[in-house]
C-alpha cells in the first residue's frame, strides 16, 4: 500500500467520530439497563466500533444497508438518529418503528437502514433484492448486508 492509498484525515476523523458515538451509546445502554430503568434484550456492539464506522464513512443515506438484530452499532454508524433508535429500543412510540420493532426490527429508511432481520444470513437476499430494484430504476445505490457469525462478513451487493 502507498502512503497516498491511506484514507485523508477528514475520513479518519469521521470513522473515529462514528466509532466513538458507537461506544458511547454502549456505554450507555449497559448502565441503563444495569440500573433497571429499561428493561430490553440488548446485544453489545463492544469491540465492533470500527468495522460498520469504516464501512459506513464510505456510505450516502441513499445506500442501502440490510443488518441483523445484533446491528445496533451498524444503525448508528449509517447515521439512525440517537434519539429515534433510543426511543425504539425503549418503546416509545416516538422510535424509528413507533416503538413496535424493539432492538430485532429496526428500520429508517430515512437514513438507509431498510430492514433489521431476526435470522442471520437473511439479509443477503433482501440486499440483493434492493440493490436489483435501484439497478432497475437506474438509481445509484447500493445494498449492503451487514451479518455476523463466528467472524465478522461484510457483503456489498450492487
Amino acid at each position: 500500500m502507498k502512503h497516498t492509498d491511506l484514507p485523508s484525515r477528514d475520513i479518519l476523523v469521521d470513522i473515529y467520530r462514528r466509532a466513538t458515538l458507537i461506544k458511547q451509546n454502549d456505554e450507555r445502554f449497559r448502565s441503563v439497563i444495569k440500573s433497571g430503568k429499561l428493561a430490553m434484550v440488548y446485544y453489545s456492539p463492544r469491540g465492533q466500533e470500527i468495522i460498520p464506522s469504516a464501512v459506513s464513512v464510505n456510505l450516502t443515506n441513499r445506500d442501502y444497508i440490510v443488518t441483523i438484530y445484533r446491528g445496533i452499532h451498524d444503525m448508528l454508524a449509517k447515521g439512525v438518529p440517537v434519539k429515534l433508535l433510543w426511543a425504539e429500543l425503549g418503546g416509545r412510540v416516538t422510535g424509528t418503528c413507533k416503538g413496535k420493532g424493539g432492538p430485532m426490527h429496526v428500520t429508517h429508511p430515512a437514513s438507509g437502514v431498510m430492514v433489521t432481520t431476526g435470522i442471520v444470513g437473511a439479509s443477503l437476499p433482501i440486499a440483493n433484492g434492493l440493490a436489483l430494484a435501484a439497478q432497475i430504476r437506474g438509481e445509484d445505490r447500493s445494498g449492503y448486508c451487514l451479518f455476523r457469525r463466528r467472524r465478522i462478513q461484510y457483503r456489498r451487493v450492487s
